[in-house]
């Protein structure tokens, strides 16, 4: 029992600092100036977390595709999608937050070095999404339900961390209801491509609402 609890406690701490890991994929997005050498770079390190979080998964024996991925599976996610940016527009014109990730990135998407703002287009609109569904969805959630015996807990604490992790508040309404939201369709769905998906989409509203 008690090796039990051991390896739970540093499998769970593990899984708790790969969203810090992660975080190497966004260098592309902070250097000062990016040139042509960079690509390959971010190519090789979104490579390599992927490899990284898929062997981890296998490990730890998490289907991160359990159904199959559908038409009806996308349509879905692109609905959540619309109603979780709806929900964040409504908090953020209720109560009015600062978003300090935001505004940096704002800034990255208005620079006027074009190849700056593309490797932001597709760092905050494409790779960071799967990345994050992988280690929240695909894995803190899946770890936190199997040692729980609690979908809900999954779901929560998933969430609370996802939170955390954009904006250091754990409670912060926007995020957490994301997280939640996104939780729900990995549970619902049982495909992490579905999650990827309505991830991304949203990203990619949020992306244009600094356009208009």
């Amino acid at each position: 029992m008690i090796r039990k609890i051991s390896a739970n406690l540093a499998i769970g701490a593990g899984l708790f600092l790969l969203p810090f890991v992660i975080q190497f994929n966004g260098i592309g997005v902070v250097v000062s100036t990016a040139n042509g050498w960079i690509i390959l770079p971010l190519v090789l390190i979104f490579a390599g977390l992927i490899w990284l979080l898929l062997k981890i998964s296998r490990q730890l024996s998490f289907e991160l595709l359990a159904a199959p991925f559908t038409g009806r599976m996308v349509l879905g996610a692109i609905l959540i999608a619309v109603l979780l940016t709806t929900i964040a527009l409504g908090l953020d014109y209720l109560w009015p937050s600062s978003h300090s990730n935001n505004q940096y990135l704002s800034q990255q998407f208005l620079s006027p070095d074009h190849l700056h703002f593309w490797i932001t287009v597709v760092t905050v609109n494409l790779t960071s999404p799967v990345l994050e569904e992988v280690v929240f969805r695909g894995l803190i959630l899946q770890f936190i339900q199997k040692i729980s015996h609690s979908a809900v807990a999954g779901l929560v604490i998933a969430a609370v961390f996802f939170a955390y992790s954009h904006n250091g508040d754990p409670l912060d309404p926007v995020y957490l209801i994301d997280g939640l939201g996104l939780g729900y369709l990995f549970l619902r769905t049982q495909n992490i491509g579905a999650t990827i998906i309505c991830h991304q989409v949203m990203n990619l509203l949020a992306t244009l609402q600094l356009f208009m």
